[in-house]
């Protein structure tokens, strides 16, 4: 192992120290630091052999504390930003828990955003519906997926 390598290592364990990265963000933060591209590769492929650095934990667990409120539009995007391949972040969201239960059932988080952005008032008029939907939308809900949170919602008063 040249001093390079050692080195890039080290950089990747302080980047990793702070918090959890995709292999991507990693790579890009070594580079910034300078090192060659020969180190970085060593570096990244060090880190997922001892498993610091995994594409597939790091998909799941963002979509456990992102899901709440987002729809899978938008946690889509959000992790291909971070460079998680499709394939791995279409798994992600269709995983199960250790209880068997959805990782993201994205029906049942529209209904919970959008119970909440009403706070018990159904919208009357189209352009509170359209505010509604407006609002949804831009947390990343399809409109398939609003429009049946919004006939669930309705149903529930």
């Amino acid at each position: 192992m040249s001093e390079e390598n050692r080195l890039a290592f080290e950089a990747a364990l302080k980047v990793l120290s702070r918090r959890a990265v995709t292999e991507k963000q990693l790579t890009d933060k070594l580079y910034e630091k300078g090192f060659l591209a020969e180190s970085v590769s060593y570096a990244v492929e060090r880190a997922k052999e001892y498993r610091y650095v995994d594409d597939r934990e790091y998909a799941k667990t963002f979509i456990e504390f992102n899901g709440k409120d987002k729809g899978g539009k938008r946690i889509k995007k959000e992790l291909t930003d971070k460079g998680i391949n499709a394939e791995i972040i279409a798994e992600a969201l269709a995983g199960c828990d250790e209880e068997g239960l959805p990782l993201y059932d994205e029906s049942e988080k529209a209904a919970e955003v959008l119970r909440k952005y009403l706070k018990g008032n159904i919208p009357e008029s189209i352009k509170e519906k359209d505010k509604a939907y407006r609002y949804m939308v831009g947390r990343g809900f399809g409109y398939e997926v609003i429009a049946k949170a919004m006939t669930s919602v309705n149903s529930e008063e």
